[in-house]
């Protein structure tokens, strides 16, 4: 097969990395950069990257989520402490990383023994474009999964990959190999999505972008797979332990983002959705029925809990939603018919 019709049958997770691959090796030869340019950029890159995910994932999705005033007070005091907690951590990381690069890679017009705040201004005027395609290339650790539990560990792993091709970087240069070849051979580790061309390429071997990156990836389709089937079998757990509301809330989401995989990487993924799917309509069906059982025995509070339930994963559910107001209307009378005569209702 020609490397055309592989680039042109590549999934959507590879033909990304390759676009991100072709988008830096063209950047680097219009701005003319060179490996200490690259150190910069990724530096910059990484700082951008964590700053959008946790942005998201402590502030932005939790508020999306909430369902009233409260919830979103809560999100935005609870997400708002680990932001600030995680930009002292990360952002210290990255501070005090600076220092020592800005020693051994002075930007034009700072010395090395000088440091200076405006040298960030210089930073991010100059290699914006290599930050703004490695955001954009990894764009699914922001979106991907954001109903299940977030962990930093997927930015920090990212992280440290980028800051040790920092450091292999820094050798070329102090050896004196600094040029735009260089350039390019490190771009085609780094970016290059060997995966879709070579699928038997061990893990341990493969450069492709990592965390949550592209679902098409093959190494990143099975930790996908991993993330969804936790989900699934978390609420099948607790649909075990008679827990509805937390298994149709981790049912959902999986079936969110089953839905999010099959439109961004392609993959059929059907059979998989289909039967979350069910487990979900029963799980319904059941709680419908229960309250249903319990309004005929006039034990409304509990009917209402049944079918609130319902509610919790499935917030547009007409058929819930009218039972729990016919179900507070009639508990709202039988409390009227049992108060004494003389007191109002």
């Amino acid at each position: 097969m020609s490397v055309w019709k592989k680039l042109v049958l590549m999934n959507m997770g590879a033909a990304n990395a390759a676009f991100s691959f072709l988008a830096m090796i063209v950047i680097g030869y219009v701005f003319n950069w060179r490996a200490r340019d690259l150190i910069w950029g990724l530096w910059l890159s990484s700082l951008c990257l964590g700053a959008f995910v946790f942005v998201a994932h402590f502030i932005v999705w939790p508020l999306i989520r909430a369902k009233n005033a409260v919830a979103r007070v809560k999100a935005l005091f609870g997400g708002g402490f680990s932001l600030v907690f995680f930009t002292f951590h990360y952002g210290g990381f990255h501070l005090i990383h600076s220092f020592f690069l800005s020693v051994f890679f002075p930007l034009e017009g700072f010395s090395a023994q000088e440091f200076k705040i405006g040298m960030y201004g210089r930073i991010a005027l100059t290699y914006w474009p290599a930050a703004l395609i490695t955001v954009w290339a990894q764009r699914d650790l922001i979106f991907a999964l954001e109903d299940a539990s977030f962990s930093t560990d997927s930015v920090y792993k990212y992280v440290v990959k980028m800051h040790l091709m920092i450091f292999v970087l820094a050798a070329f240069t102090v050896s004196k190999v600094d040029s735009f070849l260089v350039y390019v051979v490190v771009c085609v580790f780094y970016f290059f999505p060997f995966k879709a061309f070579f699928p038997s390429l061990p893990d341990w071997l493969s450069t492709d972008l990592d965390p949550a990156d592209n679902p098409g990836n093959s190494g990143i389709t099975r930790r996908f797979d991993e993330g969804v089937a936790r989900l699934i079998s978390h609420g099948n757990a607790a649909y075990d332990e008679g827990n509805g509301k937390t298994a149709g809330k981790l049912w959902k989401s999986a079936i969110r983002n089953i839905k999010w995989a099959e439109t961004t990487s392609g993959r059929r993924l059907s059979d998989a959705r289909a039967d979350v799917e069910a487990r979900l309509a029963r799980l319904t069906s059941e709680q419908m029925e229960k309250g249903t059982l319990f309004y005929q025995n006039e034990k409304h509070l509990e009917a209402i809990a049944a079918w609130e339930t319902i509610l919790e994963y499935d917030p547009e559910n007409r058929e819930a939603t009218q039972a729990v107001q016919i179900a507070r209307l009639e508990s709202q009378k039988k409390r009227c018919r049992d108060k004494p005569p003389n007191e109002k209702c």
